[in-house]
């Protein structure tokens, strides 16, 4: 699941083949260009609301605020079920893992709520992982460039899965 800012996409696969795409318009976009107009504050200042709110302990927004994001993730879910459920009917086959990229991933409790939503076993992509990013190690980064690689990895995702493929 590749939840972006502006769409979120679906994908299921069966090892590297796709089986399956979908594309829905919920977006933290949405969800900040809602709370910009409800408060009348600055896209960083809506964006850092977003992703310090608690979807779990539901805390962090005033009550009608509240309301218009758990809708729209409502929305959202709903979606990514329908997916699923659509994968499920037509293959037979189980679905063993979400692996969650683009930047909605980078919300605090995004993955927990989904893997406890499907009680699926569900991964935050790091797609530098396996990938060697220094010859030697004169070349490592400092502990601060290590946790800015860190926090931009799921935005990568599909950029380094395609030059991994030699497309870019």
């Amino acid at each position: 699941i590749d939840i972006g800012e502006s769409q979120s996409s679906v994908a299921l696969l069966k090892g590297s083949q796709v089986l399956y795409s979908h594309t829905t318009p919920f977006s933290f976009g949405i969800i900040i260009q809602t709370i910009m107009d409800h408060l009348e504050i600055s896209y960083v200042e809506a964006s850092k609301i977003i992703h310090d709110y608690s979807l779990t302990t539901q805390e962090g927004l005033e009550e009608s605020l509240r309301e218009i994001v758990e809708q729209t993730f409502e929305h959202f879910f709903d979606s990514l079920q329908e997916s699923v459920d659509y994968y499920l009917e037509k293959t037979k086959k189980k679905i063993d893992t979400i692996f969650l990229t683009g930047g909605g991933s980078q919300k605090a409790d995004i993955r927990d709520i989904i893997e406890n939503h499907y009680q699926l076993k569900v991964e935050v992509v790091n797609p530098f992982r396996n990938i060697e990013l220094f010859q030697k190690s004169s070349d490592m980064l400092s502990e601060e460039k290590n946790e800015t690689i860190i926090h931009i990895a799921p935005l990568m995702a599909t950029a380094v899965g395609l030059a991994l493929r030699g497309v870019a």
